[in-house]
């Protein structure tokens, strides 16, 4: 093995104690070689010679120790970098996935692929948090994941959950834990278990669920490198399961706000009662039939619960007129969609919800407001909310009109779809649905609230 200056490099502390070996086997060495002739009497001319070759052996040795240990520290570190840089891969594929199920799913492929298993499973609690259930798994029968309810702190799986500790059991073991084996849906091979788990100062010590792998393929255990990257695998899995669980809580807190704001607007106008609503409801239709993904579908929904929310600045006086309305009139009703993106500019919502806000009154030949934006400059989903919000407005009562027939709205919308003013794609979808039964039921008005004569 060729040695270069580099490999040789000491700092203080490695020359210090390499220095200290040496010295001691130098006087070991001398020792024993001078002892007997002193003792004996006997001639000493050779003894030097022989210290000499004695302490270059020794020399040689202990340098060779020394790189070979240097070698093994290298391919230690040279191995947790890899292991890093497979981590940061693995997080980087992880955090766009938007659904809390994709996310489950390509956790059990990764570790299946990284630990080269047969069978992983993930386990998360009931709503109840006294069960665990397999809720995402790769090897393991489908029978088993929809049967399998194990109570916490039972089984390996529960008694992981509970005591927030991972478990390696090799085949030796695994006789003794074959009995909650039933659980992982495994025979007595060596397998994994480890706590998807948070940590830290905010989180103390919190267990979201368990992620299970056993039967190693071509070997019969797993190794300690194994264990660390499943282990790691686990962490990065928690934090991705916390971060849908978080976004869900929020979803949960701003569709009751969309909900609350949507009452507020149409309070003040038993005409436009479930307008709100019903707009989402079709928008949504549309949507998921024009194959929007969930981020898209997300913002729809909030943007068309909220469409309207700029009219709580146009006066009463305006908005319950039963007659045409005057061009200063019908001005101020114009400006509720800027007025509407501005309240909401700061708020938690995405910004292309907000944008939606603000355009869902623009049109495809350039002739909407508030800014004349005309084909593709108007995004897609305030184009869906525009076709929407037209043909409720057109199938509702109205202070100034009695509600027209479907046959009667549907003509209207395909009119002006031909004429580019609604999105042609969006009207045909929505007459589709309607075809294929589409819920448009209207709430009927309250008795004191009668229409004014058409």
């Amino acid at each position: 093995m060729g040695w270069t200056r580099a490999r040789l490099r000491l700092d203080k502390k490695e020359s210090r104690r390499i220095a200290f070996q040496l010295m001691l086997l130098v006087g070991l060495v001398a020792a024993s070689t001078y002892a007997p002739a002193i003792l004996t009497g006997g001639p000493t001319d050779a003894t030097p010679l022989v210290a000499a070759g004695l302490c270059a052996v020794v020399f040689m040795w202990v340098i060779r120790r020394h790189v070979l240990e240097k070698a093994a520290v290298r391919q230690r570190l040279q191995s947790v970098s890899d292991e890093l840089a497979r981590q940061h891969e693995f997080l980087g594929e992880l955090s766009p996935l938007d659904r809390l199920q994709d996310c489950l799913e390509f956790v059990v492929q990764a570790t299946a692929q990284r630990l080269r298993c047969r069978r992983v499973s993930v386990m998360l609690p009931d709503a109840d948090n006294n069960t665990l259930r397999i809720v995402a798994a790769r090897g393991v029968p489908e029978e088993i994941v929809k049967a399998t309810r194990l109570p916490i702190g039972t089984g390996v799986a529960g008694e992981v959950f509970l005591a927030r500790r991972p478990l390696r059991v090799d085949p030796a073991g695994a006789a003794e834990g074959s009995a909650h084996l039933a659980s992982l849906a495994d025979d007595p091979h060596a397998f994994l278990c480890a706590p998807v788990m948070l940590s830290g100062l905010r989180w103390g010590r919190t267990a979201l669920g368990v992620l299970s792998a056993t039967g190693p393929i071509d070997r019969d255990r797993f190794s300690d490198d194994d264990e660390a990257a499943f282990t790691a695998i686990a962490g990065a899995a928690a934090v991705a399961i916390y971060n849908h669980m978080t976004q869900a809580s929020l979803r949960k807190s701003q569709v009751a706000f969309l909900n609350t704001m949507a009452n507020v607007i149409e309070a003040r106008d038993p005409y436009t009662r479930g307008h709100s609503d019903r707009v989402c409801r079709y928008a949504l239709a549309i949507g998921k039939s024009v194959g929007l993904n969930e981020a898209a579908l997300q913002n729809l929904e909030a943007a068309a619960k909220l469409h309207d929310i700029g009219k709580l600045a146009v006066p009463d006086s305006i908005l319950g007129k039963p007659g045409p309305l005057a061009a200063a009139e019908f001005s101020a009703v114009q400006k509720h969609t800027q007025v509407g993106a501005r309240m909401l500019a700061q708020s938690a919502l995405a910004p292309a919800a907000v944008q939606a806000i603000r355009y869902h009154h623009e049109r495809l030949n350039g002739s909407g407001y508030p800014d004349s934006l005309s084909g593709p400059e108007i995004p897609l989903i305030a184009r869906i909310i525009s076709v929407a919000d037209c043909f409720d407005a057109l199938t509702s009562p109205r202070v100034y009109r009695k509600p027209l027939s479907l046959e009667a709205a549907l003509d209207i919308l395909e009119t002006q779809a031909r004429e580019n003013i609604l999105d042609p794609l969006c009207v045909a979808t929505l007459c589709t649905l309607i075809q294929n039964g589409l819920d448009i039921s209207v709430a009927p008005l309250p008795a004191e609230s009668p229409l004014v004569p058409g």
